[in-house]
């Protein structure tokens, strides 16, 4: 273009290598920086008293189905508390009750001295309100009506600038779970009940949001599958499965020993106490007893492992469909939306049916 652009014979060739260029700059990508990532500090109001939750005897449930049981626990200040278990064990249910929004249905859930507790679930991402703004979202949620505290706790969350001004509806899932996040922080407490908390965050983000819940100063608990997360952040283990709950002290790689290794030991030695103290006619009828016994526990292991594997492939066919749903390239893709919608029907239904008949073989 240089050479021959001033030349009356080759002027039209470098007026098209010209748009060449121009057309080659604009398929160009641009490349950031780098990646941002979310970047906060949790802050803790006041001190609160040191059991801020205590469970006496609790049971809860849903109607007439009750999922916890006899449930005795308390949480100490300062606890980060990682609450683990299978998919409809009742750890959401576990989580429910400690923030208060589900009653017990027998025994007592006591709030500790200045107790101040704030709680984050999936179905708040389906309670915001779609035609407020971000930033009437944040302020309703605030603690302070400064409109820089406000500001604040959203570019801490990476919605600075005119993106305050968007409305909600408009969100990515990712992006409403991030919102969901800025409302607690914008008015902290002392106690942080979370159920799935990292879900639709990129890995970085979970990284920061890690070591900022790492030097919080209050009380933590939150349900998770995410490994890194509960390895870097959880120092005591509760799991959770159906009518039972174990508590571990510790973190995940303790917990896992203690699954392998203790509790093994302790069932076999209770096992063996049970066919000790067992009367029998004979040493024969015994022993094929034993036997029996043995092979139906590994029937039912069998029959579990299996229901568990397909449980969790029913559970990433519906993580697939519900990114295709929350992906704001697919937002016009209305055959792409509804096929997506009407899957994830089916496969929660049949995710349900799997889920009763493994709760029917773990009792």
């Amino acid at each position: 273009m240089e050479r021959f652009g001033a030349k009356a014979t080759k002027a039209a060739q470098a007026h098209s290598k010209a748009k060449m260029a121009e057309s080659l700059k604009a398929e160009l990508p641009v490349i950031e920086a780098e990646h941002k990532t979310v970047s906060f500090k949790f802050t803790c109001s006041r001190e609160s008293g040191a059991a801020p939750l205590v469970l006496k005897r609790c049971s809860a449930g849903y109607g007439e189905r009750v999922v916890l049981s006899n449930i005795d626990l308390e949480i100490h200040r300062g606890d980060k508390v990682a609450i683990v278990g299978p998919n409809g064990a009742g750890k959401s249910t576990l989580l429910k009750l400690l923030a208060g929004m589900i009653k017990p249905v027998s025994g007592e859930m006591i709030l500790g001295h200045n107790a101040e507790l704030r709680y984050f679930g999936q179905h708040q991402l389906e309670q915001l309100d779609g035609e407020a703004t971000l930033y009437d979202t944040v302020a309703a949620h605030s603690a302070s009506s400064d409109r820089t505290y406000i500001r604040n706790a959203l570019g801490a969350f990476l919605f600075s600038g005119s993106a305050v001004d968007k409305k909600v509806k408009t969100l990515s899932g990712g992006e409403k779970s991030r919102l969901a996040l800025a409302t607690i922080l914008a008015s902290p407490g002392n106690v942080l009940l979370l159920d799935e908390p990292t879900n639709h965050l990129d890995i970085a983000s979970i990284e920061t949001l890690s070591e900022s819940m790492a030097s919080y100063a209050g009380t933590i608990l939150f349900v998770s599958h995410d490994e890194y997360f509960i390895s870097r952040l959880a120092a005591r283990i509760i799991e959770v499965r159906p009518m039972r709950l174990r508590d571990f002290p510790g973190n995940l790689a303790d917990y896992r020993y203690y699954v392998d290794k203790l509790f093994k030991e302790q069932d076999e030695a209770v096992t063996n106490k049970k066919s000790k103290s067992t009367p029998s006619a004979n040493a024969v009828d015994e022993k094929e007893t034993r036997i029996r016994e043995r092979e139906e526990k590994k029937k039912r292991d069998r029959e579990t492992s299996k229901l568990e594997l397909e449980i969790a492939k029913k559970e990433a066919l519906i993580a697939e469909q519900e990114s295709i749903l929350n992906d704001p390239e697919n937002a016009l893709k209305y055959e792409s939306l509804h096929a997506a919608s009407e899957a994830i029907g089916a496969l929660k239904k049949e995710l349900d049916e799997l889920m009763e008949k493994w709760v029917e073989l773990g009792q």
